[in-house]
């Protein structure tokens, strides 16, 4: 009886190993419409008048690899005011080469900005935030209240 019982448990560590069942797991990574939906609930800013980003500007101007990211949204004001955000799925193992770029991304709009161009608009670029969470890179120009975003994030990565 006492072979069985420690013949069971060999096969149940052997299950355990080979299935991944290790004292923690990553959670499935968050569908993005279902992401965008929690941020722009919290954001703090009007997102109604809000455009998709175009491939150029993500794969040139933040100058991502296509093949670094899963999934992402980055949106862009209409107009004049620098509202924007970003919310990137990095592949498993890109995360910081994803994050580096979107930092990069930021420190650009700010050496570029024009501070005799829209003044009141200014202070947004130079509080621009990024964080990253797991797989998730998040960043936003004119969020007052990142904090709140990036709970989402914490969330979603606890699963």
């Amino acid at each position: 009886m006492k072979k069985l019982l420690l013949l069971i448990l060999i096969a149940a560590a052997l299950v355990c190993g080979l299935s991944g069942c290790s004292g923690k797991q990553e959670a499935p990574v968050a569908d993005i419409a279902d992401i965008i939906k929690k941020v722009e609930a919290v954001i703090g800013f009007d997102t109604y008048y809000m455009t998709k980003a175009n491939e150029e500007l993500v794969f040139k101007y933040i100058e991502i690899n296509k093949s670094s990211l899963t999934d992402y949204v980055i949106k862009l004001s209409i107009g004049v005011t620098q509202n924007e955000y970003g919310v990137l799925i990095a592949e498993k193992g890109h995360e910081k080469e994803v994050e580096n770029a979107v930092l990069a991304y930021l420190k650009f709009r700010k050496e570029a900005w024009d501070s005799t161009y829209l003044q009141e608009e200014g202070f947004k670029i130079e509080n621009a935030k990024c964080e990253r969470q797991g797989r998730y890179v998040f960043y936003a120009i004119g969020c007052e209240n990142f904090d709140e975003v990036v709970a989402i994030f914490k969330e979603l990565r606890k699963g």
